[in-house]
């Protein structure tokens, strides 16, 4: 899985310093269908852990740290295994 044009795994923690709401910084949606609103046709739905510095907003919110816990949708034409 990519982010950035590098490789995550799912346990793999990330960190950012600054977070900016829909600007900068690891972002998350507290519900799965919010998250299907905002992601990119390719992405991967993932359920995630978010720590450290969070500011939450109505359907996202961004935080300075995350975990890939479960993917829970590839992208199109991908299994999960792939």
């Amino acid at each position: 899985m990519m982010r950035n044009r590098q490789t995550i795994k799912v346990g793999e923690k990330i960190h950012e310093d600054k977070i900016i709401m829909c600007s900068c910084g690891l972002h998350a949606s507290l519900c799965p269908l919010d998250a299907q609103q905002y992601r990119p046709p390719d992405s991967v739905l993932t359920k995630v852990k978010v720590w450290g510095r969070v500011i939450v907003g109505r359907d996202k919110l961004v935080a300075t740290d995350r975990m890939i816990i479960e993917i829970l949708s590839p992208p199109s034409g991908e299994s999960r295994e792939g």
